[in-house]
């Protein structure tokens, strides 16, 4: 079964962390933070399936 809220904190924590980047003018690393955290969710949703 899968756990949404893991889902939902990796996400959350994904964009929270690439907000920051934004802030901070660090714009590709802001892409590769959404991109890694997209990932891991996929990861974790494909592995409790």
């Amino acid at each position: 079964m899968v756990d949404y809220e893991n889902l939902y904190r990796v996400l959350f924590n994904g964009i929270m962390d690439a907000i920051e980047k934004i802030d901070s003018e660090r714009y590709i690393l802001a892409k590769e933070t959404l991109l890694a955290a997209t990932r891991r969710a996929e990861q974790i949703f494909i592995e409790e399936e």
